[in-house]
């Protein structure tokens, strides 16, 4: 069943379109996630604290049996702390969400400029063209936020952006 159809996990605003039971079960996503970069601390505290989701068992049992390990060759590199990774990627996600939905979403079909972005850009006084430019502007601003909080460049958060959506096509196989 692996990515079954995980469209949204292309989407730059996935953190929007998680399905429910991975936003219930999305610390286990980040524990394993923190595991393979080499930090095991948030995935032990979830197996003493929590039965494990069915999602997550296999993962689980590869680890205690030893057939999977961290990746450490990977964590040697990596700027961004390992139990930071997922809610980095999750920040940015939003960021971008909030660009794609001014950008895409809020000028309905019909181009009616009283709606929409017409409608939000009047509001502000400024012209639809500079509302969506803006929203450009947040999801560069985000990026560099990111990049800045970490001392790393946009391109590893880009990169980092690039391996959250892998590991979410690939969900419920984790």
């Amino acid at each position: 069943m692996k990515g079954a159809d995980n469209w949204w996990a292309k989407h730059p605003g996935w953190a929007h379109h998680l399905p429910q039971r991975l936003r219930d079960t999305w610390s286990w996503f980040e524990a394993l996630w923190a595991f393979d970069y080499g930090d095991p601390r948030q995935l032990a505290e979830l197996i003493r604290t929590e039965p494990i989701p069915p999602e997550y068992t296999s993962a689980v049992a590869a680890i205690v049996a030893g057939e999977r390990k961290p990746n450490r060759k990977a964590s040697a590199k990596a700027r961004i702390p390992a139990k930071e990774r997922a809610h980095t990627a999750t920040v940015v996600s939003v960021c971008f969400s909030i660009r794609e939905i001014v950008k895409y979403t809020v000028l309905p079909h019909d181009g009616d400029p009283e709606k929409g972005r017409g409608a939000a850009a009047v509001a502000d006084t400024i012209e639809p063209i500079e509302l969506m430019r803006n929203a450009d502007k947040l999801g560069r601003e985000c990026l560099q936020s990111a990049a800045d909080h970490w001392g790393v460049s946009t391109e590893t958060i880009e990169n980092l952006m690039r391996e959250a959506k892998e590991r979410l096509a690939a969900w419920p196989d984790v």
